[in-house]
């Protein structure tokens, strides 16, 4: 029973890191493409990019934008 619980516990800490490792997928693979996407897809100049970043366009319609 005890080789068991050991099975079990190391499998959930391997799904817990699975878990983190997803949760970051957006920041490692998708964001860094981001800004090219809005410059090409908006026409917009890119300056800097955050984590739910808001602009205003030059008429000052607001644009938010979230990986």
């Amino acid at each position: 029973m005890e080789r068991l619980d050991s099975i079990t516990a190391d499998m959930n800490r391997k799904w817990e890191e699975l878990a983190i490792k997803m949760g970051t997928i957006d920041k490692d693979i998708v964001a860094p493409g981001f800004p090219f996407l809005i410059e090409k897809t908006f026409n917009f100049s890119v300056e800097d990019i955050g984590v739910r970043r808001r602009i205003k366009d030059q008429e000052g319609n607001s644009w938010e934008f979230d990986v």
